[in-house]
């Protein structure tokens, strides 16, 4: 997933079978694995709660034209990508 970037375009991270398995394990289904899934989405859930100061943050920068930022079209984007129309749990599974 990709919640904020340079630009509009945003590549999808894959964890390839060679991440999952450096150790013969059973890769998805390692518990060690699934603690990471766990912690990646506590993190994300908990930048969704702060996504105000974000988004104040980047408004900021684009009244006074600092940074990367052209738009509302960008502002839009952050917002989309933080999912705030949904709640913890579906975001976590999207």
């Amino acid at each position: 997933m990709c919640v904020l970037s340079h630009s509009s375009l945003c590549v999808r991270y894959t964890i390839t079978v060679y991440f999952l398995n450096p150790s013969g394990t059973d890769g998805a289904k390692n518990p060690n694995f699934q603690k990471f899934v766990g912690l990646c989405c506590s993190c994300f859930n908990s930048l969704r709660k702060r996504a105000h100061l974000f988004i104040n943050l980047l408004s900021v920068m684009l009244i006074a034209k600092l940074g990367e930022l052209e738009g509302m079209q960008e502002l839009d984007f952050v917002r989309k990508r933080f999912m705030l129309d949904l709640d913890d749990k579906q975001a976590a599974e999207q």
